[in-house]
């Protein structure tokens, strides 16, 4: 049986950017579990507004469209831009229409995790919705649950340290509940490849954020929050 292969798509331009970060911590994770990963992080996305006429794509496009088409399942991480996924992950997304006429066409047979980073879990809940939402209408299969990540009031920098119990960057404080977990899914696929059951948490995903614990609130509204509704500020 051939490698699993995933693609990681998202993140932001933001320095230090934590959606970004999770993508590697998935990548690393899923590696580890001998899936073969390609990783596309914000500076890869950054395309021209999506021009369905046009005949004309960049090298970078095609690199995307190339990831696309070779990927058994994707994570697709997004900041929280005012209520929603950021516009350079929507854009990269848009392009996934030249995939219409392809067999299979558009994201279809493929298994797609969702996350998101926000000021807080309210915020990055919207966002996730918003990129699900996209994600079905490109014919991907959206995993039942996705992942959460309130980065507010929290340092993300340094190398993150993986263990059994959680996730949580080295150099900052443990993360005792940010994220949302993620179950496993079944994700057989009629791709040409006789795949087994497999699941997301085989992808690497789940594998790296299952394990955190629950999301839960914790005494009064955190960085973000305003009178218990989400946040629009921008993320990362």
């Amino acid at each position: 049986m051939s490698r699993i292969e995933l693609a990681l798509l998202g993140g932001s331009l933001r320095t230090g950017s934590v959606s970004t970060q999770l993508l590697h911590v998935c990548a690393e994770l899923a590696n580890k579990h001998g899936t073969q990963t390609s990783i596309l992080t914000a500076p890869q996305l950054v395309l021209p507004p999506y021009v369905p006429d046009s005949a004309q794509r960049l090298p970078a496009v095609h690199r995307l469209l190339s990831v696309l088409r070779r990927a058994d399942g994707l994570i697709i991480a997004t900041p929280t831009y005012h209520g929603g996924a950021s516009g350079l992950v929507k854009n990269a997304l848009d392009y996934v229409e030249d995939l219409a006429e392809e067999i299979p066409a558009y994201l279809a047979d493929r298994a797609v995790g969702t996350a998101a980073v926000g000021w807080s879990e309210h915020a990055a809940a919207t966002a996730v919705a918003d990129l699900r939402n996209t994600i079905m209408c490109l014919r991907g299969w959206v995993t039942p649950m996705a992942v959460t990540l309130n980065s507010a009031g929290r340092s993300w920098s340094g190398r993150w340290s993986i263990s059994p119990g959680r996730s949580s960057p080295a150099a900052g404080p443990r993360a005792t509940g940010p994220f949302r977990t993620a179950p496993a899914v079944d994700t057989r696929s009629s791709r040409g490849h006789h795949r087994q059951r497999t699941s997301l948490r085989r992808f690497g995903c789940g594998a790296a954020l299952s394990s955190a614990r629950p999301l839960r609130q914790t005494g009064g509204p955190t960085r973000g929050d305003v009178g218990g509704t989400y946040s629009s500020r921008v993320s990362r």
